[in-house]
């Protein structure tokens, strides 16, 4: 399974592949349920990982505190041009 993981995770499910499959074959929802096994048994990208950690520690994937992410922030940021 763990030689699937590099196709699972860089499918983009566009759905291209069904669109020009001549017998229709539904493979972004196989990539999807792939890449659900793969993660429940802790195969992904170190990427992923990293972004779990993020959301669990700081709320969001960025790995910014809330207060950066306010309304307010946001919009002192903002360039409007």
């Amino acid at each position: 399974m763990e030689k699937a993981a590099p196709i699972a995770f860089t499918c983009t499910m566009c759905g291209r592949c069904t669109r020009h499959c001549p017998v229709e074959i539904r493979t972004a929802d196989m990539v999807k349920k792939l890449r659900e096994e793969l993660i429940s048994k802790g195969i992904y990208p170190g990427a992923f990982a990293e972004i779990v950690r993020q959301v669990k520690e700081k709320g969001n994937p960025y790995g910014e505190p809330p207060s950066s992410r306010s309304l307010e922030s946001v919009l002192e940021k903002a360039e409007f041009g």
